[in-house]
């Protein structure tokens, strides 16, 4: 999957839109860190990395009760990584 600004963004939104107490507010700040730093950042699968480790924790966390939004975002968020470890390896190419 080739990382994509208008895709990464629409999961974020998504799962930042919650309900107030769905998730975590540390969640909610790194969330909105990473949609600031969308727009400054050359490689998305690197942040997508940094942020995945925030997502799982929260989806450990949460477990049964997590939200859909953030069960999206945290397979993008994997589909991503799963990319750029490939292309890392020369198996893929972004």
């Amino acid at each position: 999957m080739k990382a994509n600004l208008s895709d990464f963004y629409h999961y974020l939104s998504k799962a930042y839109d919650l309900p107030q107490g769905v998730l975590s507010d540390a969640l909610k700040e790194k969330l909105l860190e990473a949609a600031q730093e969308l727009e400054k950042t050359d490689n998305l699968y690197l942040l997508a990395d940094r942020l995945s480790v925030f997502v799982k924790a929260e989806l450990t966390a949460l477990t049964a009760r997590a939200p859909k939004e953030l069960v999206d975002l945290a397979r993008y968020l994997q589909e991503l990584q799963n990319t750029y470890r490939r292309f890392s390896i020369g198996l893929d190419s972004l």
